[in-house]
């Protein structure tokens, strides 16, 4: 199979339908050692209850990874097809979602990096407080100078208006290092889920 490349439009979907056909086979694996080891012994109580036991760890651990795929959607198709006549060179992902220490996680169905400057719409719930937006700005900052991009500006805009605006005026920019972008975004990219 291909691997999949974070970041790219379908990522989220791609992820999902592999991660739930992976979680049904992990758990068929044992349920047909139970299966068979009862059908043999008559009972329960026999080694391959045992196997089948240990063998529902990995299955469980596919399961959960598989529920945090289906919690996020990605970038949707009105957004996508808004941002695909937009982008032309810009480094751009699609479906970032980014877990802060001490302020949750945020969805980041699109992001743009440009000349030290990363811009983002995100997508924030209802009950988060109104200064999500800066609490994911501040994370990303803090990622970047760990990283030796003390220069890094963060913006992440709550409307797609904004969002696009931004895109289309980056968009404008001569590039100054397309090396530097392109390694910003992989960073992005590897710090999401």
């Amino acid at each position: 199979m291909k691997p999949l490349e974070k970041g790219t439009y379908s990522y989220f979907t791609k992820k999902r339908t592999r991660q739930t056909i992976w979680t049904i086979i992990l758990l068929a694996v044992p349920l047909a050692l139970f299966i068979a080891g009862f059908v043999m012994t008559g009972t329960q109580k026999n080694l391959l209850t045992f196997v089948a036991i240990l063998g529902m760890l990995p299955a469980c651990k596919s399961a959960v990874e598989m529920i945090m795929y289906f919690l996020y959607h990605g970038c949707d198709a009105k957004l996508y097809g808004q941002l695909s006549g937009e982008l032309g060179d810009l480094c751009h992902a699609y479906g970032l979602v980014f877990t802060t220490p001490d302020s949750g996680t945020f969805e980041v169905p699109s992001i743009v990096v440009k000349n030290q400057s990363i811009c983002g719409y995100g997508r924030f719930s209802k009950q988060s407080d109104k200064h999500s937006s800066a609490k994911l700005e501040a994370h990303i900052v803090g990622i970047m100078r760990q990283n030796g991009y003390s220069k890094v500006v963060v913006k992440i805009f709550d409307k797609e208006d904004a969002y696009l605006t931004r895109v289309r005026q980056l968009k404008q920019l001569e590039s100054e290092n397309e090396a530097i972008d392109c390694a910003q975004k992989k960073l992005l990219c590897d710090i999401s889920l």
